[in-house]
């Protein structure tokens, strides 16, 4: 539920993987498992929880890797940050982020998804 709240490429990504059978969920509210892990929102003098996609998550559904490299002096290592898919960072910078999921958007998806298998 968090990955389809989430928007934008983690959205499809779930789409994908999860399927259009998931989608009735979301209208459901908060699952039961966002409590222990959700996102904890206070307000008006009452305390809600929702679904969170920590960081680790987004990495995970994204493809992410972290390349580790030493330099030459073996005394400092550089970290590489490296992807299947753009991270959510990247993919708001990017020109097909116009708040929502467009048919430019969704042809960009499937050129990608085919350039990867």
């Amino acid at each position: 539920r968090a990955a389809f709240l989430h928007g934008g490429l983690v959205w499809r990504l779930a789409l994908h993987s999860l399927g259009f059978h998931h989608l009735p969920s979301i209208l459901e509210g908060i699952s039961t498992e966002a409590v222990p892990f959700g996102d904890l929102l206070v307000g008006n003098g009452s305390t809600y929880y929702d679904d969170g996609l920590p960081d680790e998550e987004i990495d995970f559904i994204c493809g992410t890797y972290y390349i580790d490299r030493r330099q030459l002096s073996l005394t400092q290592i550089n970290r590489n940050v490296v992807s299947w898919w753009p991270r959510p960072n990247a993919w708001d910078a990017s020109g097909l982020n116009v708040g929502f999921w467009s048919a430019r958007c969704e042809d960009w998806f499937q050129r990608r998804l085919d350039n990867i298998r």
